[in-house]
C-alpha cells in the first residue's frame, strides 16, 4: 500500500508540474491555473455513490474520500489513472463465504474478517474457557473454509414420567386352578424429575438428577388366582414358583472393550446372559429372578443409572441391547433362591 501511495505521489507531481508549466507558458503566470471539479461515480459492491472532486489521480481521490481498499479487493481502474469527467469506478469487495459449525448447527455466512478470531467477534459468538474452535483464532480466513466451534453449556430440564404399578397375585379357593380375576385394576403414578444437563458442542455429555417429586402415586393391581404362583418359560417349558411379581422398566447392557469393569459385576461374578443389574434397595443382590421375555436371571450387578423400578439385562452385544431398548416386563422373585442360574441357562 505504501508503494502505491509513493507511485501515486510521483505521477501526481509530474502531472501537476506539466499542467503548471503549460499555464505559465500560455498565460505567463502560475495564478492563472485553477483546478476544475469533476463528477465521479463509485459503485462499491453494488452501492452507487456520486462524488465531486478536484483531485487529479484515482488514488488521490480514494484517499481524500476515505475509501479504503483491502489487499484482496478489486478496483476497476489503476490508482495512478487520471480522473476524467463523469468517470465511473467500480470496487468489488472480497467477501469470503464461511461454513460455521456452531454446536452442531451449520450455517453459511460471508465476512469482512481476516482471521477466525475476528470472524467470531463479527458474529458476536460468546466463547468460554472450556470452549474450542478449529482452526484456532489466529488462522487467516479463506473462502469456503469450515470453522467448528464447540461450547460447554449447562441447562436444567424437567421431565415427567410414569411410575409403573406393582402387580400383586392373591391366591383364592374361589377360582379354578389357572383361572384369574382382577380384583383391583392397576394404574401408573406420575413423577416429575429435575435434571442438570451438561452439553459440549451440542452433544449431551452428562446428566444428573437433582430433584424428584411424585405427582401421583401408582395403584397396585391385585389379581386373584386359583392356583399356586407359577411362571412358565416358553422357550424351555420349565416352570418356576414365585413369591412376588413386579412390573418393571427393563433396559439392556453389554461389556465395553477397554472398560476397567469389562466382564466384571458389582458382586464380583463374571458377566453372562442371565446376569442383571438392579437397584439393591428394590431387589437385593443375589436374588434369583425370572424376567418375562428374558428368562431366569441372577441379580448380581448394579449401575449408576439403575435407580428404583428399573432392571438392566446383560446381553451379548450392542446390537441386541439396541434392539431391546426400553420395555416394561413382569419380573418374578422366585421361591427357590438356591438355583444356579448360569448352569440352568446352559442346560
Amino acid at each position: 500500500m505504501l508503494k502505491i501511495k509513493e507511485e501515486v505521489m510521483k505521477v501526481r507531481n509530474r502531472i501537476a508540474l506539466l499542467i503548471v508549466t503549460m499555464f505559465v507558458l500560455g498565460t505567463g503566470t502560475v495564478a492563472a491555473y485553477q483546478p476544475r471539479s469533476k463528477s465521479v461515480t463509485i459503485t462499491d459492491n453494488g452501492k452507487v455513490t456520486q462524488y465531486e472532486t478536484t483531485e487529479v489521480l484515482v488514488g488521490e481521490f480514494l484517499a481524500s474520500n476515505d475509501i479504503k481498499l483491502d489487499e484482496k479487493d478489486i478496483l476497476s481502474v489503476d490508482t495512478d489513472v487520471m480522473i476524467t469527467k463523469d468517470m465511473e469506478i467500480e470496487i468489488t469487495r472480497w467477501l469470503p463465504e464461511i461454513e460455521l459449525n456452531l454446536d452442531q448447527t451449520k450455517m453459511k455466512s460471508v465476512t469482512r474478517a481476516f482471521t477466525v478470531g475476528e470472524f467470531m467477534e463479527e458474529q458476536g459468538i460468546e466463547f468460554g474457557e472450556k470452549d474450542t474452535v478449529t482452526p484456532d483464532k489466529a488462522t487467516p480466513i479463506e473462502d469456503g473454509m469450515e470453522i467448528i466451534i464447540k461450547r460447554e453449556r449447562h441447562t436444567i430440564q424437567t421431565r415427567q414420567a410414569d411410575l409403573p404399578y406393582d402387580i400383586k397375585i392373591e391366591s383364592t379357593p374361589n377360582l379354578k386352578p389357572g383361572e384369574r380375576k382382577v380384583k383391583q385394576a392397576g394404574s401408573n403414578g406420575l413423577v416429575s424429575r429435575d435434571f442438570k444437563v451438561k452439553y459440549f458442542g451440542g452433544e449431551m455429555i452428562e446428566e444428573v438428577q437433582i430433584s424428584s417429586n411424585i405427582l401421583k402415586q401408582p395403584q397396585t393391581e391385585i389379581i386373584l388366582e386359583g392356583k399356586k404362583n407359577i411362571v412358565t418359560d416358553p422357550n424351555t417349558g420349565k416352570t418356576y414358583a414365585y413369591k412376588k411379581v413386579m412390573n418393571m422398566e427393563t433396559t439392556a447392557y453389554t461389556d465395553v472393550p477397554g472398560d476397567r469393569w469389562y466382564g466384571i459385576t458389582a458382586s464380583g461374578m463374571p458377566t453372562f446372559v442371565g446376569m442383571v443389574a438392579v437397584d439393591p434397595r428394590v431387589i437385593p443382590l443375589g436374588t434369583k429372578l425370572y424376567v418375562e421375555g428374558y428368562g431366569i436371571a441372577h441379580a448380581g450387578d448394579t449401575g449408576g443409572a439403575i435407580k428404583g423400578n428399573i432392571i438392566d439385562l446383560y446381553m451379548l452385544n450392542r446390537q441386541q441391547t439396541r434392539a431391546h431398548g426400553r420395555r416394561y416386563r413382569n419380573v418374578y422373585i422366585l421361591e427357590d433362591q438356591n438355583i444356579n442360574v448360569r448352569a440352568e441357562r446352559n442346560k
